[in-house]
């Protein structure tokens, strides 16, 4: 499994779910060095750089050429072509998000290739958590006390928390602009 931001709020949990749900293999791709240290600690296998412009490759060497069977993706036009590049034949790609945002965009001789030739059997699969809470309230909810229940057990971690007065969301700004936040960055009313 790839987890790219694997040191952020959500990547921090999916690590931990991957680890909970028995994947083999889990790859947290980072923006920086000490990033990748984070993501280690936090239950990855191993972690790439993805500002490293080979880092699909780099992925395919740690799966011995195959690729991944899962690719998390939130960063949209940013990093979604480099993410599907990352998939092994039958992988799926779910895209959450686009932090970037910018438009997301594949490449259409890589469309081609998906689509036709050789054809791998390959998903991309977008998700929405608050159509799927519209959508299915009832399975929804399950996997939401699930998830809770993991976290007052213990059995899963929050990520860490960075909380700044609302008198510095500039400073909150430029610290995920520049990506020098991990987990979750929140901003107060008070204080």
């Amino acid at each position: 499994m790839l987890i790219p931001a694997a040191t952020g709020g959500v990547g921090t949990f999916a690590l931990q779910i991957a680890r909970q749900m028995g994947a083999s293999l889990i790859i947290a791709a980072v923006g920086d060095a000490a990033k990748a240290k984070v993501a280690l600690a936090a239950g990855a296998d191993r972690a790439i750089v993805y500002s490293e412009p080979d880092w699909p490759d780099r992925v395919r060497e740690l799966t011995d050429g195959r690729g991944v069977d899962v690719a998390l993706e939130a960063s949209g036009a940013a990093g979604l072509g480099q993410t599907f590049a990352c998939l092994a034949p039958f992988g799926r790609l779910v895209v959450f998000g686009s932090a970037s945002g910018l438009p997301a965009t594949l490449d259409p001789a890589m469309i081609e290739t998906w689509l036709y030739a050789p054809a791998a059997n390959q998903q991309i699969t977008g998700f929405n958590v608050g159509d799927w809470f519209q959508g299915r309230p009832m399975e929804a909810g399950a996997a939401l006390m699930a998830l809770v229940g993991d976290v007052m057990s213990g059995a899963l971690k929050v990520p860490p928390i960075t909380a700044l007065p609302l008198s510095k969301a500039a400073e909150a700004h430029r610290m995920l602009e520049t990506r020098q936040s991990r987990g979750k960055l929140v901003l107060k009313p008070w204080a």
